[in-house]
């Protein structure tokens, strides 16, 4: 660009300012994605040369402006999952003591199923909790279950919890169901879909609830909806392997 405003740009140096004569603009793209761009003025015209090394220049700003970018992102997403891995292992740890003492409970036969139920009242802010029979036919669920996964209580209640689950996901909580019927506990990461078909994840525990002649008459669900955490999980590999290709992109 040669016709340039006259207070567009002024080149300064030891011995003053001058505007310049010509204007060289050159995008800053990395793998068809625009980061910037570079203006750079001159005393004279651009010949082809001076075009050309611009031109390569640019490439490896661009390379180089992509991959702190990304290493920003990281850092910032790193720093979000820090905090929501902290925040996770307070409610773990919160959700295994009231477990653990809920088991405690059963494990003595004094205690009577409104001494569990009590319990559960404690826990009903802080976890997902559904409760179904031996057989999975849904009895209850809680707010916080209801409103993670979409439902009413009307929609879901008296129906078999292996119907609200994808087909690929049916079989593991058939085994679990027969497990826990047994008188066991469970702890797992599980996968599960709100009403919608959108994914989410789970920290989740089964428990037996135990009638006063020690026989399993239902199941307890408790969750601790770690999704965000998995999707940022997801984010900083994808992110890594992002960055190891255009680390070697550099290289060459």
């Amino acid at each position: 660009m040669t016709k340039i405003p006259e207070d567009y740009l002024k080149i300064l140096s030891g011995l003053g300012e001058t505007s310049p004569k010509s204007l060289l603009i050159i995008p800053l793209i990395f793998e068809d994605e625009v980061l910037g761009v570079i203006e750079l003025g001159s005393l004279s015209e651009f010949n082809d040369e001076s075009i050309h090394f611009a031109e390569s220049a640019s490439m490896n700003i661009s390379s180089t402006l992509s991959l702190a970018q990304n290493n920003i992102r990281n850092a910032e997403l790193l720093e979000q999952t820090r905090k929501q891995t902290k925040e996770l292992e307070e409610q773990e740890r919160k959700m295994k003591e009231a477990l653990a003492e809920l088991r405690d409970m059963q494990a003595k036969t004094s205690k009577s199923e409104a001494t569990v139920r009590s319990k559960l009242e404690a826990m009903n802010n802080t976890l997902l909790i559904v409760e179904y029979t031996t057989e999975g036919i849904l009895l209850d669920a809680n707010y916080k279950f209801l409103n993670t996964m979409h439902y009413s209580l009307e929609e879901i209640k008296g129906n078999n919890v292996i119907e609200l689950l994808k087909e690929e996901d049916r079989e593991e909580l058939l085994k679990v169901i027969s497990m826990v019927k047994s008188g066991n506990f469970y702890e797992s990461v599980m996968r599960r879909h709100t009403k919608q078909g959108q994914e989410k994840w789970f920290m989740a525990s089964y428990t037996p609830v135990f009638n006063d002649e020690g026989v399993v008459q239902n199941i307890l669900f408790f969750g601790i909806d770690i999704t965000r955490i998995k999707a940022n999980e997801e984010k900083l590999k994808l992110q890594a392997n992002e960055m190891a290709e255009e680390l070697e992109k550099l290289k060459k």
